[in-house]
This record gives C-alpha cells, sequence and structure tokens, in this order.
C-alpha cells in the first residue's frame, strides 16, 4: 500500500515535469530561430575602408553651376571703343582761366585724342601749343552717354594723371580733368573739359573745346 502511494506520487511528479517542459519548448524553439544581430566590421581594402571612399567627389549639379560662370578678364586693348563712345583724334582751342606758368593758362592751340584701353577706361593725350609747349597724359573714367532735357546726348569723363610743359618755366607736374563727349555722328565728336595743371607749385587752369574724328583699331 505504501508502495503504490510513493509510485502514484512520483509519477505525478513526473507528469507535471513534462507538461511544464513542453509546454516552454515553443518559445525555446522561436528563440533558437532568431538569428543573432551581427554588427559591420569594416574590412580593409574594402569600399568603405579604401581612399577612394573617403574622397570628396562634389556633385554633377554644382560643377554645372559653376562653369556656367567662368571668371571674366578685363583686357587692355589700345583704340577700342569704350562705354562713353569710339576712340578718337581732333582739334581745338584751349581758354586760359587762370595762371600765367604754362599754355594751360594761357590762350593756345590743341592737339587731343581719346584712346580707349578698356570699356571704362581711356587715355586722352593733348598737346597744347602757345608761347611754349603744354603736354598732358590723363586716365580717365567714362561714363556711359546720358541724354539732357534738351534731347542732347552727352558722355561725361573724369580722370587725372601726369603733365609737363617747356619754356622758362618749364616742369613736371600732373593735371586733373573733367568733360563730356557729345557724339555728332558715328564719325565725329564734339568734346569739352576742364583741366587744371599743378606744374612747379602753380595752379593753371584751362578750357578745352574742340572737334574729333572717331576711329577703332
Amino acid at each position: 500500500m505504501y508502495n503504490k502511494f510513493i509510485f502514484s506520487l512520483a509519477f505525478a511528479a513526473s507528469l507535471t515535469a513534462l507538461t511544464t517542459i513542453g509546454s516552454q519548448l515553443p518559445a525555446i524553439a522561436d528563440t533558437t530561430n532568431e538569428a543573432p544581430e551581427i554588427s559591420r566590421i569594416p574590412v580593409p581594402a574594402t569600399a568603405e575602408t579604401s581612399a577612394s571612399a573617403l574622397a570628396f567627389e562634389p556633385p554633377v549639379s554644382a560643377i554645372a553651376e559653376t562653369s556656367q560662370f567662368p571668371l571674366t578678364q578685363r583686357t587692355i586693348q589700345p583704340g577700342r571703343a569704350t562705354r562713353s563712345g569710339s576712340s578718337y583724334i581732333g582739334i581745338g582751342l584751349n581758354i586760359g582761366v587762370d595762371g600765367d606758368g604754362s599754355s594751360l593758362g594761357e590762350g593756345a592751340f590743341a592737339v587731343f585724342s581719346k584712346i580707349g584701353m578698356t570699356r571704362e577706361l581711356s587715355l586722352r593725350p593733348a598737346i597744347l601749343l602757345g608761347d611754349n609747349a603744354f603736354f598732358s597724359i590723363p586716365l580717365t573714367i567714362d561714363f556711359a552717354p546720358r541724354e539732357t532735357p534738351a534731347q542732347v546726348e552727352i558722355a561725361p569723363y573724369l580722370g587725372g594723371g601726369v603733365a609737363f610743359s617747356t619754356g622758362d618755366d618749364s616742369g613736371v607736374g600732373g593735371v586733373v580733368t573733367a568733360g563730356i563727349d557729345v557724339p555728332l555722328t558715328p564719325e565725329f565728336t564734339a568734346t569739352a573739359a576742364v583741366n587744371i595743371g599743378i606744374l612747379t607749385g602753380n595752379f593753371d587752369i584751362g578750357i578745352l573745346v574742340g572737334g574729333a574724328y572717331n576711329f577703332s583699331f
């Protein structure tokens, strides 16, 4: 009788253990089917570690945008037209306003020129012939033509440069000039300018008026 009780108790315990183990088997199977997560380790000489992968390559669109805006260079072309008009050579009169040290401050015959260098700049050499000779070579900024209320088109300019004179009061100094060009026809231009010369400590002032023939190289 005692042996049967022990056997029954052992059988019940075994059955309970088997039932518990059987209920946990699906969960164990699910965890064993899951692949372990493995972090990627860079391998030498692959695309991730080679120098070509580390090199920066700009987008194609950025390269295309920069190629659309090339650097522009300003070239010097003597004799070209500027934004104020054509280059020219002409003759006229210098009317002396103040000073007696050079022909700039006295009445004189004038030979002058405009030599375009770039779109905005030009050289304007001039020779004044009176009791002595006065030479000036100013570099000017040329402005685009504009129409006055009288419907006359004018092109202002402003600049300065070197000057020298001959005679008793000969010397080397500077000159400041401001004037306007007035296009008359495609071949001819009228001009007027105020010139201030600084020679040997003296200020000579003259007004130049004249006409010129247009040219271009």
